[in-house]
């Protein structure tokens, strides 16, 4: 559940609501006159990116040998 708080609280209590924020995972929505003017929120830790190096392993078959010759003479060997 997001907690609303004033802006003159929030300025008050800032170094408590990051301790409160970051422990409980929380967010708090700050409002002036009534009105939600912004939101402060823990960072969560995202897993680290996989490896572009070898994404497509096993997904792709080769049919065939691929260096043998073809049958076809082309013009440029003409």
């Amino acid at each position: 559940m997001t907690r609303m708080i004033p802006m003159s609280e929030f300025q008050d209590a800032f170094q408590r609501l990051v301790e409160e924020v970051t422990s409980t995972g929380e967010s708090v929505i700050v409002t002036k006159d009534g009105k939600p003017v912004s939101q402060f929120s823990a960072i969560t830790e995202k897993p680290n990116p996989k490896s572009l190096f070898g994404f497509m392993k096993g997904r792709m078959t080769v049919h065939g040998d691929l260096d043998e010759p073809i049958d076809v003479e082309w013009d440029a060997l003409k």
